[in-house]
C-alpha cells in the first residue's frame, strides 16, 4: 500500500461473532477509518522548463540561465532526506570587446610607429617590413585583417591583407621621393569591428649608405659574437685546468699509497744483504719476538701495548 496513491480511504472490515453452543452465528459489521502514514522513499523529482544554453560574456548580474520546476511525492521532510541533482551545460560566447593590439612596428615612447630604410636600387618584391599585431577575442572576432589606410605612393608599397607583410611592387626611379609614409589599418572580424593603425616611415638610401648602415649593423653582432667567444674560452681554459690539476694530484696520492706499502710490507736485511728472521710467541700475559740471522745487538724490551714486551736477540 502507498500514501502516495491512497491518503485516506474508508474500509468495511466484517467482525465474526461465534459460539460453539449457538447453533445459528450471529453477524455484525463496523465501519472503520484507517490512515496511512507518509514515509520519506521518493526522491524530488528536477525538471528544466526553459534553459539558456548560451550567454554571452558580457551578460549582466541576475542574467536568467535556466528554469527548474522541483516536486516531491513525499508529504514531509523525512529523515534520512533524499536529493536529486541535474547538470545545466552553458556556452559562454565571446563578445568582440577587445581591440587589436600592434606588436611591431612600436617606437620608443610606446607608440606604433616604426622606420624602415631600403637602398633605392632593390626590385620589386622586396620585403621592407612586416606588422605584427593580435587580437584577445578568440573565433572570428579574434581573426586580423590589414589594410593600407594611407600611402605617399600605391604605385610602390604593396600590403598582404593576411599576414601585413609590405613589399615594394616595383623598383625605385630617380624621380621617386626619397621618403614615404605608410599608415596601416589593423581590424578584427567582429560585428562591430574594432581597429588599431600603424605608421612606417620608409627612407630610400643610396646603395653606398644602406650598406654602410648594413656594416655598422654586422660590425656590432661581430662584436657581441667576439665577447661571446672569449667568454667561452676562458670557461674551457678553467675547466681544463682544474682538470689536469686534479689528475696531478691522484697520480701524487697513488704514488705515496705505493711507497708506504712497499716499505710496510719488505722484510728488514743486514748489512750484510741476509734477511732477518723471527718466531713470535706469547708467554702468559706478554707476547716475545725472538729475531735470529740478524746482526748482533742487545737486548731490548719494548712495551707492545699494555705489559706485553718484546724481546730481540741473535
Amino acid at each position: 500500500m502507498s500514501r502516495t496513491n491512497i491518503k485516506e480511504q474508508w474500509l468495511d472490515v466484517w467482525i465474526y461473532f461465534s459460539l460453539a453452543l449457538l447453533i445459528v452465528t450471529n453477524l455484525k459489521g463496523i465501519s472503520a477509518q484507517i490512515r496511512v502514514e507518509d514515509v520519506n522513499d521518493n526522491q524530488p523529482e528536477v525538471e528544466i522548463t526553459s534553459l539558456s544554453s548560451r550567454i554571452p560574456e558580457d551578460a549582466p548580474p541576475g542574467t536568467v540561465v535556466a528554469l527548474m520546476g522541483v516536486t516531491d511525492l513525499d508529504s514531509d521532510s523525512g529523515t534520512p532526506s533524499l536529493s536529486s541533482n541535474v547538470t545545466v551545460n552553458v556556452f559562454i560566447l565571446d563578445q568582440n570587446d577587445n581591440a587589436p593590439v600592434i606588436l611591431y612596428p612600436v617606437s620608443s615612447n610606446g607608440s606604433a610607429e616604426g622606420v624602415e630604410e631600403i637602398p633605392r636600387n632593390v626590385n620589386a618584391g622586396h620585403l621592407v617590413t612586416k606588422v605584427r599585431a593580435y587580437d584577445a577575442d578568440i573565433g572570428y572576432n579574434g581573426w586580423l585583417l590589414f589594410s593600407l589606410q594611407e600611402v605617399t605612393d600605391h604605385s610602390l608599397f604593396g600590403l598582404d591583407r593576411y599576414t601585413g607583410r609590405i613589399r615594394t611592387l616595383r623598383s625605385f626611379t630617380e624621380t621617386d621621393e626619397a621618403e614615404h609614409k605608410l599608415v596601416i589599418l589593423v581590424k578584427d572580424n567582429g560585428n562591430v569591428s574594432l581597429s588599431a593603425t600603424a605608421t612606417v616611415i620608409v627612407k630610400v638610401v643610396e646603395p653606398k649608405e644602406a650598406f654602410a648602415a648594413a656594416d655598422v649593423k654586422s660590425a656590432t653582432n661581430d662584436e657581441e659574437d667576439n665577447n661571446v667567444t672569449f667568454y667561452l674560452m676562458i670557461t674551457l681554459g678553467s675547466v681544463s685546468t682544474l682538470f689536469l690539476i686534479s689528475i696531478i694530484v691522484l697520480i701524487a696520492m697513488q704514488c705515496s699509497k705505493s711507497t708506504d706499502y712497499t716499505s710496510k710490507y719488505l722484510q728488514e736485511t743486514n748489512y750484510d744483504g741476509t734477511l732477518c728472521h723471527s718466531i713470535q710467541y706469547r708467554s702468559g700475559d706478554k707476547r716475545y719476538i725472538v729475531a735470529y740471522g740478524c746482526v748482533a745487538h742487545s737486548v731490548e724490551a719494548l712495551p707492545i701495548s699494555g705489559s706485553s714486551l718484546i724481546e730481540e736477540v741473535r
